[in-house]
This record gives structure tokens, C-alpha cells and sequence, in this order.
């Protein structure tokens, strides 16, 4: 992928790239800001966090491909995921965002930056590094493929959830994605074969190709393995112009468990950024 390209030859490659329209919310007014969920997420989760920073801009939050109430595909990647958004920022008009992403979403705004530079004004990546990762959620898809869809309460699937992950918490964050199909039973929001079958290129690293000027934050959790001092490293280098910002008292979840915390450091960013 080429960051010379001309306007037109990205609205092509996005064409190529078979992107979808995104369900999304959207909320406030003023300057734009994106926000991607994580793997096995949604919009919704991200709505707490999103209606404060609308007091001050106009928040979107959609949900990724195979997730929510987007479409479902038979392909998932980085790149179609970022053309996705390139496609959502052309139906919302927008010229240029704040990205933020979480997990899956970081690395599919990191995505963004590289296939699509100049249409980011700013970069928050939440506990996320573009490296590759180790396989990690095997259980998580065991559990959804596990569960039998086809009993009347939701009491019964959490019930089953629960002999396959090792809290309640886990159970009832998958429970989300649940809702009721047309027989009265249970279907999962989540296109969850295809999730699985993309999930190699999920986890691959992300390949820069240049250094890029946008003003960037990374947010680690203090508690998250998820980034290394050498990721940190790795990804100064990449992007000159970004800060580090550890939140104490938090895991991988960091805008979950330290809501408070999460938003103090976005919100500074921000307006800093304005001045």
C-alpha cells in the first residue's frame, strides 16, 4: 500500500477492498472523533466514554464488521477493516478524525494511518502494540461455538458459558452479544466462524511503511501484558510525535476499569492537541 496515492485511487482500493457500511452511533457536535472497539466487542461498550467526549465534539462509534449490528462478511482483516472506516468517514462527510482504538481497533486505526495518512488528525491507541501476538482466545471461540443457542432465558446460556471461561464477568461481557432470533431462541450478533477463520491476520503485526508526523497517545494498562518497553520503543519511532500514558489500577480493559482515569488522559490529549 502506497501512502501516495491520490484521493481517487484510495476511494478505488477501498472499492477493492469490498468495504461495508458500519452500523454506528453518533452523538454531539464539533470536531470528529472515531472510536474502535475490540475484539468480541461493540459500540456499546464504548458509549460511556463516547457521551462524555461528545460534550465537546461529535463522537462515532460503530461496530466493526462480524461484530454488533454490522454487516456480516466472508473476510476479515486489517485493511478491509480500514477501508471500512475510510468508507464511514466518506458517508459522515468527514475530511479528517481523531482515531481511537481499543485492541483490535488499535491496531485497525494504526491500519488507517498507514493506508490513509492524511485523513488523521490525531491517534489514540489503547493497550495495544502493532506487533504480532501469540494465539490467545481460543477459549473465548470454543465458548461461543460451545453454547446451545436453542433454550428460552438467558440464565440458561450463561449457565453453559460458565463451564467454558473462568469467571462471570467473561460470561456476561460474551452475553452481550446475544439476541433473539426469530423463533424465540438466541443468536449471536457475532459472525463468529469468520472472526475465527481471520483470526491469524488478527493478531499479525501491522507493517509500517514510513514514519508518520500525527500527534499520537498510547495508553498502556498498568497491569496489561499487552505492551512491552520495547513496544513503546517500536512504536516512538514510528510515530515521533506520541506520549506514553500508563493508567494504574488497570488490565487490558483500560477505559472499563479505570473509566475516570481513561478519559482525564484522552480529554488532555485532545485539547492539548488544539491549542
Amino acid at each position: 500500500m502506497n501512502k501516495e496515492w491520490t484521493g481517487e485511487e484510495k476511494k478505488s482500493h477501498a472499492a477493492r477492498l469490498d468495504s461495508v457500511s458500519l452500523y454506528r452511533k453518533r452523538m454531539g457536535g464539533g470536531a470528529p472523533i472515531i472510536i474502535l472497539h475490540g475484539m468480541f466487542g461493540m459500540s456499546d461498550n464504548w458509549y460511556s466514554i463516547g457521551k462524555r467526549l461528545a460534550e465537546r465534539n461529535t463522537v462515532i462509534i460503530p461496530d466493526a464488521r462480524n461484530h454488533g449490528r454490522s454487516p456480516h462478511t466472508e473476510e476479515m482483516n486489517y485493511p478491509l477493516m480500514a477501508a471500512d472506516i475510510y468508507r464511514l468517514m466518506e458517508e459522515e462527510n468527514i475530511e479528517k478524525a481523531t482515531l481511537i482504538g481499543h485492541s483490535m481497533g488499535g491496531k485497525t486505526v494504526m491500519q488507517f494511518l498507514m493506508d490513509y495518512p492524511e485523513h488523521v488528525e490525531q491517534l489514540v491507541v489503547v493497550d495495544i502494540a502493532p506487533r504480532k501476538y501469540p494465539p490467545g482466545h481460543q477459549m473465548i471461540l470454543d465458548a461461543f461455538k460451545s453454547v446451545n443457542l436453542k433454550v428460552s432465558s438467558r440464565q440458561e446460556i450463561e449457565s453453559q458459558l460458565l463451564k467454558k471461561v473462568p469467571t462471570k464477568a467473561i460470561a456476561q461481557f460474551l452475553m452481550k452479544n446475544l439476541k433473539r432470533s426469530s423463533d424465540g431462541y438466541f443468536s449471536w450478533k457475532l459472525n463468529v466462524s469468520v472472526i475465527e477463520k481471520g483470526y491469524p491476520a488478527l493478531i499479525d503485526a501491522i507493517k509500517w511503511n514510513g514514519e508518520y508526523p500525527q500527534p499520537a497517545l498510547l495508553i498502556k494498562g498498568a497491569h496489561s501484558p499487552y505492551i512491552k518497553d520495547s513496544d513503546v520503543v517500536a512504536f516512538k519511532k514510528v510515530l515521533p510525535d506520541s506520549t506514553l500514558s500508563v493508567i494504574e489500577g488497570a488490565g487490558h480493559w483500560v477505559h472499563a476499569e479505570q473509566p475516570e482515569l481513561f478519559y482525564r488522559d484522552v480529554h488532555h490529549f485532545i485539547l492539548k492537541r488544539k491549542k
